[in-house]
């Protein structure tokens, strides 16, 4: 694995679990729709980094959501309850974010910080077991990529 890519891979790690470490205080502190934000963002940033084991990359967060589904759930390298998590966070983050009205329930915001937590825990873990591979799985996911983002 070149360099710039382990770096790379580190930096999300560790942003995606500073977002989680904010998910938390934004939760003690009352702030449930933003703490939904932070959560769901966290799982983004770590599927964005799967992806890109692949050489696969999204143009959009609905796109992204697709291909982890495409070229991970669905071939059961990553569990379906993974794929479901990132979609429920990701409309979680989009009400919190949009609606007026506060619309995630201190419930709901302490669900979204087990379902990140395990997110991100599953998919350093998967990170970890690529780390000999994803310059060839990346440079293998270039044929792919332009099919598999170009419909996103």
């Amino acid at each position: 694995m070149s360099e710039a890519r382990a770096k790379e891979i580190n930096d999300a790690i560790l942003k995606a679990k500073r977002f989680l470490r904010d998910a938390k205080v934004l939760l003690h502190d009352g702030g449930f729709d933003s703490t939904a934000g932070r959560c769901y963002y966290a799982m983004f940033l770590m599927a964005e980094v799967v992806l890109l084991t692949k050489g696969l990359r999204a143009k959009s967060h609905k796109g992204v959501i697709a291909l982890l589904g495409q070229h991970f759930i669905n071939k059961r390298i990553l569990s379906e309850e993974l794929g479901k998590s990132l979609k429920a966070a990701h409309e979680s983050r989009e009400a919190g974010d949009y609606e007026i009205k506060f619309a995630v329930s201190e419930k709901e915001a302490k669900e979204s910080v087990k379902r990140a937590t395990r997110f991100v825990e599953e998919t350093e873990k998967y990170l970890g077991s690529k780390r000999g591979s994803l310059d060839e799985d990346a440079d293998a996911g270039h044929k792919e990529r332009g099919k598999a983002c170009s419909s996103v």
